[in-house]
């Protein structure tokens, strides 16, 4: 067996933990054409998340494991959040697989601590419609009982419900220079690892034939598995060793298509702005990012 499937192996034992991420993506999808309404406020709390998937976790996004000791990934956020994003999708007149994922943005305080449960609560923010297209805010939160707000997350959905102009996502000139500080490659099966990490079985991010009959080249990279792999990249070409990156705001202007090799340029500002181009020079992920938190920024 090959490397890469002695890998995609070891993720296969993570699946019986995904159920409530697969059942509750499942419901969304499958629900009645003309459902809508229902509960959009969500709080609860988590078991601890299984330690082996957070290693494992931490290893398939290129981070060194001494870079989370006891701790959780921010980005690792879809593995406990996704059932409540689910669900508050499937309160809207919109079916789940017409809903693009368009970016998000993380926030971190402090280091959510391994072994502890999780303090978890999701909200439906805003449903805006506009000429060609539904844009959907969603807040998810993570913590503990003791703080319960270490990590606040902000995702943004887009319905298109008409057509409108399309924007070029090839790497434009700039008058101010674009760095970069570090890449990886996307294998053929990354989005299966990435669904067998966090229960995202999307079949468009793993089924190439799938992919295909949507329009796509071939199976797509999930947006917040780039952002996981990205987030990494930067954190590790930080000028100083720091646990987390405390704020990143990312939008996802391209799919990625599977395989690819990658690229992470920023451009020194405040904040640093940050983009994820692939191997024919078109970006797939735009957004900026800081190395301090709000409150220390301002002092």
């Amino acid at each position: 067996m090959s490397v890469q499937g002695g890998v995609m192996h070891n993720y296969l034992k993570h699946l019986p933990k995904q159920w409530p991420v697969i059942e509750a993506m499942a419901k969304a999808v499958f629900k009645p054409a003309d459902a809508s309404g229902g509960k959009t406020i969500h709080e609860t709390t988590l078991p601890a998340v299984d330690a082996e998937l957070v290693s494992d976790f931490i290893d398939w996004a290129g981070a060194a494991q001494a870079q989370y000791p006891q701790t959780i990934p921010a980005h690792l956020f879809p593995q406990w959040g996704f059932p409540f994003l689910a669900a508050n999708i499937e309160t809207l007149p919109y079916p789940m697989q017409k809903v693009l994922n368009q970016g998000c943005e993380i926030s971190q305080k402090g280091l959510l601590p391994l072994g502890e449960d999780l303090r978890v609560a999701c909200h439906l923010v805003e449903v805006r419609e506009e000429e060609a297209r539904v844009r959907i805010h969603q807040r998810l939160t993570t913590g503990t009982a003791a703080q319960p707000d270490l990590i606040a997350c902000d995702l943004f959905g887009v319905v298109v419900t008409g057509k409108s102009a399309k924007k070029s996502s090839r790497v434009q000139e700039d008058e101010n220079p674009w760095l970069p500080v570090g890449g990886w490659t996307a294998s053929p099966n990354e989005g299966l690892s990435f669904a067998m990490l966090t229960g995202d079985f999307n079949p468009i991010h793993w089924v190439g034939p799938y992919a295909k009959h949507a329009g796509f080249n071939n199976a797509i990279l999930h947006g917040f598995a780039s952002l996981s792999r990205t987030y990494e990249t930067l954190l590790q070409n930080a000028p100083t060793s720091i646990p987390y990156l405390p704020r990143i705001n990312v939008r996802f202007t391209r799919p990625l298509v599977l395989p690819n090799r990658m690229e992470v340029h920023i451009q020194e500002g405040n904040p640093t702005k940050v983009r994820l181009v692939d191997e024919n020079g078109v970006v797939c992920m735009a957004g900026d990012y800081s190395l301090e938190s709000s409150s220390a920024a301002d002092s």
